[in-house]
């Protein structure tokens, strides 16, 4: 983007349609929100995701899947999206074995559950509750 990586924190939105729009190609911005932007000015936002993935390799990952959904839908801009998705369910989804924090969480781990992370419940717990958030353990 030829900005400083302060510039694209705080311009994310925007950002990532001004490099897709001067290549010509669609931009997948990985962070939290992820924002997948076409050279057209269509944007998609993913907000799964933990940051366990900000680690060497799951760019890797990412890039793959997102490759694999291109091929099979031919649309970059949703297959960005569906791939940023179920990378991020993927590793929300990685059991934790202290109480829910993220440490020890590998790659291989999130890969383990991909398969598992295209499953999603929609149906809310209480009516009209669309979506919950988990609870948040008490500090010890």
């Amino acid at each position: 983007a030829g900005v400083a990586a302060a510039d694209v924190l705080a311009r994310r939105f925007d950002i990532g349609h001004d490099v897709a729009r001067r290549v010509g190609a669609t931009v997948l911005l990985k962070g939290v929100p992820t924002i997948v932007s076409s050279p057209h000015g269509e944007r998609l936002v993913s907000a799964t995701g933990t940051p366990a993935l900000a680690t060497g390799g799951s760019g890797d990952v990412l890039s793959g899947i997102a490759g694999t959904l291109l091929a099979q839908i031919g649309d970059p801009l949703r297959a960005g999206a569906a791939g940023a998705w179920v990378h991020g369910r993927a590793a929300e989804r990685v059991p934790s074995s202290s109480g829910g924090a993220i440490r020890g969480i590998t790659l291989d781990d999130v890969v383990a559950e991909l398969r598992g992370g295209w499953a999603f419940d929609a149906r809310p717990s209480r009516y009209p509750v669309l979506v919950e958030l988990p609870a948040i353990s008490p500090r010890a």
